[in-house]
């Protein structure tokens, strides 16, 4: 369900999203991956991957900021300032795999309020 579990501190996991969803999202991204069409980086630390508004899908991605990240940032971390405030987001994916691709990611720190991986 969606209630959270603590993992962590300030780390936690719950489903969110039907697999009915993220196999379209995924079949959108294998059509974009097997295009000419123009492409950039996600960000430093991947070489592969699509950045979402790229495939058009910068409304979805903003509704789901809006409707589901900020509700439950709120509720999650109340105490910090930006609670309910979610007002942008960077939408990517990476696919990481054994051989021929970003094999994973190193810790790192980044300027992200609230990070919402979809595994």
């Amino acid at each position: 369900g969606l209630a959270p579990e603590a993992i962590g501190d300030g780390i936690f996991r719950f489903n969110l999203l039907a697999p009915a969803f993220c196999t379209a999202v995924a079949a959108e991204v294998a059509g974009f991956e097997a295009s000419a069409l123009p492409r950039r980086r996600v960000n430093s630390m991947n070489r592969g991957g699509a950045v979402l508004s790229d495939l058009g899908m910068e409304p979805l991605m903003t509704e789901l900021a809006r409707r589901l990240v900020a509700p439950l940032a709120a509720a999650l971390y109340s105490a910090e300032p930006f609670g309910g405030s979610i007002d942008h987001h960077h939408s990517f994916v990476v696919a990481y795999r054994h051989s021929g691709g970003d094999r994973g990611l190193d810790l790192h720190h980044d300027a992200s309020e609230v990070t919402l991986n979809v595994c």
